[in-house]
């Protein structure tokens, strides 16, 4: 199975591959990117949906991983993230006050449905550890040269 293809900022973070800056141009030029000029709220959230919605697109703009593009992946987040927490409540409702298991059942089957929407949207978004790691480049230290010991030995000879 081939690997998935990296951004060429990544691949230099790494630093495990030496690249010609031949290479590295075309690379940037053929790398897809979307600039996030500023969003449009999508219709069909609730108040408290919209308020949810802008806390994580300014949380998600801050590190530099939100686009335009991410509207609606965003939007489906925050309604997933909402219908299982009505879930939630059902649940706990119906746990505190029945014995009827097929109707536990029941509840704790839409419950793990809304919880694995949220998971899926926010996996998307890189909203959860693993997929942010696999987001966020590591930083590239300053100057990385190793000093050069010949020409120190060198320099200390009077010949």
């Amino acid at each position: 199975m081939p690997n998935i293809k990296q951004p060429i900022e990544l691949i230099q973070a790494k630093g495990r591959k030496h690249l010609t800056k031949a290479e590295i141009e075309t690379r940037k030029a053929s790398q897809v990117s979307s600039e996030f000029s500023g969003l449009i709220e999508p219709d069909g959230l609730t108040k408290a949906e919209q308020i949810a919605f802008w806390k994580w697109a300014d949380i998600l703009d801050k590190l530099g991983i939100l686009s335009d593009l991410d509207v609606d992946a965003l939007a489906r987040y925050v309604k997933a993230q909402s219908r299982y927490l009505k879930a939630e409540k059902v649940y706990s409702k119906v746990l505190a006050a029945s014995d009827d298991l097929d109707e536990i059942e029941k509840a704790q089957r839409i419950q793990d449905r809304a919880l694995k929407a949220v998971t899926s949207c926010a996996k998307c978004l890189g909203m959860t550890i693993d997929s942010r790691a696999r987001l966020i480049a590591p930083k590239v230290a300053e100057d990385t040269k190793p000093a050069n010991r010949f020409a120190d030995l060198m320099g200390n000879c009077d010949a």
